[in-house]
């Protein structure tokens, strides 16, 4: 308890958030900045060369505040502007909470006074000094009349991290401990696996009774995985994608090769599977619904390129800029886009493919236009690359409550369309898309 009390006061994890352009900085913002150093992910050991849990530091409501998170204990940090100190509250899951005093000792140093009660409600003092230095970063805790504890810890590369996800997701699938795996998962998920079947999945627990339920059944089975590839498409969001490889089955052939992306979201201090997709391995047979849809004009291939966009969210006038392109050989199309209404910058990022469980167009959305966002796009029928009208339905998480609309899309010429999302059949926006030459 004493060692995991000492380096709950000291580590850190992941990068966000940036200060919504031509806005000027508050009070507390600009003396928040002098604790950047501290944003990343950090590896390390202890003075007995121990490997310790890795932590987080990350900017959080527009870095006003750094988010700190390790195990099961969050530290929300802010400068008080009534007492002129930064000031940090944590509080574990399991119980427990306390009060940090970060007393600025040099430049990239702090000294730090904690006041905690552990879940028993037993109370604790620790002292400590945090020194970062580049991608190093040095803790020395005291803890009450104990000797001196020192932790040695290194920021970890975006890379490095990618590759913890996804080796921690093998040794899971590979132990059998569906109620782990399940935890790679958002709460909410959007999930497809297949195989020799098609399976369709929305929530953790699902996936859970899912994995439960093929470990169960293939009680010898492994996997690996290669070639994989990272694509980051904000601090927030990770695609990844590669070639798994599946041993020892019972059912069917004993040995399943395939091809997955999978997207990671930075969500409630660490990272989540929000999206995922397998491709069928060659000479499996494919439902008749994704047939149709895979022969359709690859999603509408006059999509790809650069776009202006103008019109109205919410009555209010907005511009911006689309770049669409195509991956996974076409098999799905990426967008990314910029938006701008008044001061406020939005951007965002989508990915769309077929759903393999209703041969309709399937995409999958994140945003941040000071409101922290995603959104599920399900159209009726491939965009393909007619002219004409095509609908949807949307399901969007705003501020952590979800919202349904409608799509309507009119493809008027091979370089415009009108794009309107309603909600109770009223319209909330209402873009016109030019293409740019």
């Amino acid at each position: 308890m004493r060692a995991g009390l000492c380096l709950l006061l000291t580590l850190c994890f992941i990068s966000n958030a940036h200060a919504q352009v031509g806005e000027a900085l508050t009070p507390g913002q600009e003396k928040m900045q002098s604790l950047a150093a501290l944003i990343g992910t950090w590896q390390g050991t202890n003075d007995k060369g121990e490997t310790v849990a890795p932590a987080s530091y990350e900017w959080i409501n527009n870095r006003s505040y750094i988010q700190m998170v390790i195990g099961d204990v969050r530290h929300i940090i802010g400068w008080d502007l009534t007492d002129e100190q930064f000031v940090g509250w944590g509080f574990g899951s399991h119980g427990g909470q306390g009060r940090v005093i970060w007393t600025p000792a040099g430049k990239n140093s702090w000294t730090q006074h904690s006041e905690w009660l552990d879940r028993s409600g037993k109370p604790a003092i620790i002292t400590s000094k945090i020194v970062v230095s580049g991608d190093k970063l040095r803790v020395e805790s005291k803890y009450g009349d104990n000797p001196l504890r020192v932790i040695n810890a290194t920021r970890l590369g975006a890379n490095e991290i990618n590759q913890q996800n996804t080796q921690r997701w093998v040794e899971r699938f590979n132990k059998h401990s569906a109620a782990e795996l399940a935890q790679e998962y958002a709460e909410k998920c959007d999930v497809v696996n297949t195989g020799t079947f098609i399976e369709k999945l929305g929530s953790r627990t699902e996936m859970e009774e899912s994995f439960a339920a093929f470990f169960s059944e293939n009680p010898a089975a492994k996997t690996s995985i290669a070639d994989v590839s990272y694509e980051r498409l904000s601090d927030t969001l990770v695609v990844e994608s590669g070639v798994f490889n599946m041993t020892d089955l019972a059912q069917g052939e004993p040995n399943l090769r395939g091809m997955y992306s999978t997207i990671y979201a930075y969500a409630d201090g660490r990272w989540q599977i929000v999206h995922e997709r397998t491709w069928l391995p060659p000479g499996t047979e494919l439902n008749e619904a994704t047939k149709t849809a895979l022969h359709s004009s690859k999603l509408g291939s006059y999509l790809v390129g650069n776009w202006k966009a103008s019109g109205t969210i919410e009555g209010a006038p907005t511009t911006g800029n689309m770049t669409v392109k195509p991956v996974a050989g076409g098999g799905a199309i990426f967008f990314e886009w910029t938006t701008r209404t008044g001061d406020q910058i939005s951007r965002g990022s989508a990915i769309s493919g077929v759903d393999s469980a209703t041969g309709g167009v399937l995409e999958v959305a994140f945003g941040d236009g000071g409101k922290s966002s995603h959104w599920t796009n399900h159209y009726d029928k491939p965009l393909g690359d007619a002219l004409g009208k095509t609908t949807g339905k949307r399901t969007s998480m705003l501020d952590s409550k979800e919202v349904n609309e409608t799509i309507n899309i009119n493809r008027t010429s091979q370089d415009r369309f009108e794009y309107q999302i309603s909600r109770q059949g009223e319209p909330r926006l209402e873009w016109v898309f030019e293409r740019q030459k």
